[in-house]
């Protein structure tokens, strides 16, 4: 799955967000061609033998962290740069000052109602108030700003504008008091979207050393299969989030996000108390992109992440279980653990032995 695949099928499913919830003919049709991505329709998840993931493995469940929680601090972040970017911000702030007026001034006459204002308000204002020289006619001013102020409150209006007068002479040094807060926050919210998901990890192989070393006690322990090919035969409610089974991109430069359109999600949310970012499509696809994002050194681990909303739900149902690998070095108490557990959902389990001849594992089918 390229990006340009990866691109439009997050545009596709932001735009069906509705159908994703209710409906199985319009998931399932979509799953099936989604998961033609996945290598022969299965997965791997590496564990070492413990009590905990021996009774996860029989109950057919996973444990799904917040990305926050991973060993590198880059993985699932969204590529930003403040320190290099205080001058766009502050270019950001100088064109939206006409917002920042409405902010502050509604904070300052909470009782006037006040109303939110909205781009199409800002472009009427540039277009309707400000000459081709770039000079404010007041009287023009003064009638955009009263649809917004309570008819009724005529001195207030003057009040306002008063204070938009003295906003524009001090705006420099409004924007860089203002400037230190809003970088906060934008870090505040970087780090939000990337808590605010749940992710389980897995590969699309088996044969894979590296795994078997580092995630599987160093061959004591044992890797499980997944099967997504039979999805339908287990509850709608259940396979419906295969939907956001990806791939990650691996790469040795991660596109940078865009620092202008962030700090506009980050002003309109902290600063407007706006959430219309949320339901902007090419927005948001732009922010799933940047993080199924990790750099080419782990480009051995063919991952793949299926992620959900996280609301505290990390213990999931998974009844995806087709088979069980145990390790060349896993103990006869725990393979015979694995066998009973093997037994009880039916799949079958191969145990890893090493070819001396040839210096590679194969796998051996246990009766």
């Amino acid at each position: 799955m390229n990006d340009k695949e990866k691109r439009e099928y997050f545009k596709y499913l932001l735009t069906h967000r509705t159908q994703i919830e209710n409906d199985p003919e319009f998931v399932n049709a979509t799953l099936e061609d989604h998961l033609k991505y996945v290598p022969n329709g299965m997965l791997y998840k590496f564990r070492e033998c413990s009590a905990q993931n021996f009774k996860a493995l029989e109950n057919q469940a996973i444990w799904m962290a917040q990305p926050s929680s991973f060993n590198d601090p880059f993985d699932n972040t969204i590529d930003l740069d403040f320190e290099s970017s205080q001058e766009k911000i502050e270019t950001f702030l100088k064109t939206k000052f006409i917002d920042l007026c409405f902010v502050v001034l509604s904070k300052k006459f909470p009782t006037i109602q006040l109303q939110r204002i909205n781009q199409n308000d800002i472009d009427e204002y540039f277009n309707t108030c400000i000459d081709e020289n770039g000079n404010i006619d007041k009287q023009k001013e003064e009638t955009f700003y009263s649809k917004y102020v309570n008819k009724s409150k005529e001195k207030t209006l003057h009040d306002v504008l008063n204070q938009i007068t003295k906003f524009r002479e001090n705006q420099d040094n409004i924007i860089k008091q203002i400037l230190p807060n809003l970088v906060d926050n934008m870090k505040i919210l970087r780090n939000k979207l990337r808590d605010d998901m749940l992710t389980y990890c897995m590969t699309e192989y088996y044969q894979n050393n590296v795994f078997w070393e580092n995630y599987a006690d160093n061959y004591r322990g044992f890797c499980i299969e997944y099967d997504f090919r039979h999805f339908k035969e287990v509850p709608f409610e259940i396979y419906k989030n295969l939907l956001y089974l990806m791939p990650i991109t691996y790469t040795s430069s991660k596109p940078g996000f865009d620092i202008e359109k962030f700090t506009e999600i980050a002003a309109r949310k902290y600063m407007l108390n706006d959430n219309t970012a949320e339901n902007d499509i090419e927005l948001n696809t732009d922010l799933n992109m940047q993080l199924y994002y990790k750099r080419s050194e782990y480009q051995y681990e063919k991952e793949w992440r299926f992620s959900i909303k996280n609301q505290e739900n990390n213990l999931q149902y998974f009844p995806f279980t087709n088979a069980i690998y145990a390790g060349y070095k896993i103990s006869e108490v725990n393979l015979k653990r694995i066998t009973e557990i093997a037994a009880l959902l039916k799949i079958p389990v191969f145990l890893q032995k090493n070819n001396p001849f040839t210096n590679q594992f194969y796998y051996d089918k246990l009766d």
